[in-house]
């Protein structure tokens, strides 16, 4: 491939200098009109049936140009990471360097490489921790009864949270929530607590009794402190990791992390209830300020996935295309307007960090947690197990 030249940079990143000839450029003209076409609205023409003639003098030769642009460089920068063997991670960054018509293409690409990773030995690490006592698995009946107690109050809260006249109204001098609905009194929710009976258990659940729905609730319980047990014994894990491990962290990782995190956390306002600009006003801090409190924790994720990645490749821990397809239906009922890459990349890289702490822990091997799937929008993650943070 001509005129293609690669500069070694700081920080495990290289840049890519890239001409693409014209004859090559222009082949892109009939796929940008077409994409172009089916979005322009032009009186007189049915959209996508514009003459093409007419489409350009309605949007411009420059818009054209530019969505040929785009077509040349999704083509050809994949090929130059494969035919030049470079160890991209990470969604590149782009400068269109020369743009005219009948001319060559000329671009940039600033993208992070696969880092050195010096590993620990992090099978004895995990041996280490696998013998270590854990804390004993035990489920008091005192557990087990605050838990059914709590279950009855939530039951007894969302149905007084339902109580009202006939007429719709509610109860004449009754306090009312923000949602407009009555709160009734820790008296009078106490009296309304539902009698733990075979009957009323059977409406909550598949369950046969009494009996039955306490044996469950305690083995739930203990399910709970297992997986405690377990993330405590991950966790420690990581902490050896991070600190008997060396490697270069990739600018642009870290800025992609950033990314991914301040989106999650927006995210986060939206769902408690205000939107993002009210909360940056409130709080008299700008999204450049966030982002700049979150590069300890961004830069500890990024190392975190590197050191991961480069032990899943030296085990050779892969997870089969059947395993992934199964996760990823579940997640996509959740997920809708996820994009298909990131749902896919996602739930990869959990499963191989499952099989792995599987290996160095001895734990079971836990599929994908629908919860954790984490907006991936905003950085746009190749599908790598390397540059999947988070």
């Amino acid at each position: 491939m001509d005129k293609v030249e690669i500069k070694q940079l700081e920080n495990s990143e290289v840049e890519i200098i890239v001409e693409v000839p014209a004859e090559e450029f222009e082949k892109n003209r009939a796929k940008a009109l077409k994409t172009l076409g089916a979005h322009v609205e032009i009186p007189g023409f049915r959209k996508g049936h514009v003459p093409s003639d007419v489409l350009v003098r309605h949007i411009g030769e420059g818009t054209l140009l530019e969505e040929m642009a785009e077509h040349t460089v999704n083509q050809w920068y994949p090929k130059v990471v494969i035919e030049k063997k470079i160890q991209a991670i990470g969604q590149p960054s782009i400068t269109i360097t020369k743009l005219a018509a009948g001319n060559p293409l000329g671009f940039k690409a600033k993208t992070a490489v696969v880092p050195e990773v010096t590993l620990p030995d992090y099978k004895k690490i995990g041996e280490e921790i696998q013998k270590e006592p854990g804390e004993e698995i035990v489920v008091t009946d005192d557990e087990v009864e605050k838990a059914i107690q709590q279950i009855r109050e939530n039951f007894a809260r969302h149905a007084s949270q339902g109580h009202e006249h006939e007429d719709g109204a509610a109860d004449e001098g009754a306090l009312l929530g923000p949602d407009g609905t009555p709160i009734q009194s820790e008296e009078k929710q106490k009296k309304q607590l539902p009698e733990l009976t075979d009957e009323w258990v059977k409406k909550l659940g598949k369950f046969e009794s009494v009996e039955d729905f306490k044996n469950k609730i305690r083995e739930n319980l203990k399910e709970e402190k297992r997986t405690r047990e377990r993330e405590k014994r991950r966790a420690k894990l990581v902490e050896k990791l991070l600190d008997e491990s060396s490697t270069t962290l990739p600018e642009l990782l870290i800025a992609h992390e950033q990314d991914r995190m301040l989106a999650q956390f927006k995210d986060h306002i939206a769902l408690a209830g205000m939107q993002p600009d009210e909360y940056f006003k409130k709080s008299g801090k700008k999204e450049e300020d966030v982002k700049t409190e979150m590069r300890a924790e961004a830069e500890r994720k990024v190392k975190t996935q590197l050191i991961l990645a480069k032990i899943a490749e030296a085990e050779k821990i892969t997870v089969p295309e059947s395993e992934i397809e199964k996760e990823a239906v579940r997640l996509r009922e959740y997920y809708r307007g996820a994009p298909e890459e990131n749902i896919r990349s996602y739930v990869e890289n959990i499963l191989t960090n499952e099989k792995l702490f599987g290996m160095l822990l001895g734990d079971e091997v836990k599929g994908v947690d629908k919860d954790e799937l984490t907006t991936r929008s905003s950085s746009q993650e190749q599908k790598s197990t390397d540059t999947q943070i988070g």
